[in-house]
């Protein structure tokens, strides 16, 4: 039904409604996923934030990701640390991002 690309903090708050203070963090990427949902009316959303690189943010070393895949019922959070240029954290972190989704569009279709 749609997306977000949304690399500024700004964006993430009003466009997403992301209220955590940190954005680097687990209760970002739910926030992120969960304004998802409430912006496009879909069944299932990911969110993902993190550190690509090269340099850390927020006390966060280069290639910390976090993701949370969500329905309306459930969400379902994943840290990962990804090594490699920003360019292979942003590749690995899409991968594990729609790995994520299809787990949660499973559940969904098993009634869960």
């Amino acid at each position: 039904l749609g997306s977000v690309v949304a690399y500024a903090t700004r964006t993430k708050r009003l466009v997403l409604g992301v209220e955590a203070e940190r954005i680097i963090s687990a209760e970002c990427a739910e926030q992120l996923a969960l304004g998802a949902l409430e912006l496009t009316g879909a069944d299932l959303a990911v969110g993902v934030t993190g550190v690509g690189g090269p340099d850390p943010e927020e006390d966060r070393p280069a290639g910390t990701v976090f993701i949370c895949a969500a329905t309306r019922r459930r969400t379902r959070m994943f840290e990962h640390t990804f090594d490699g240029e920003p360019a292979e954290v942003v590749r690995l972190s899409t991968l594990h991002a729609l790995r994520h989704l299809q787990g949660v569009a499973m559940d969904l279709h098993r009634g869960g």
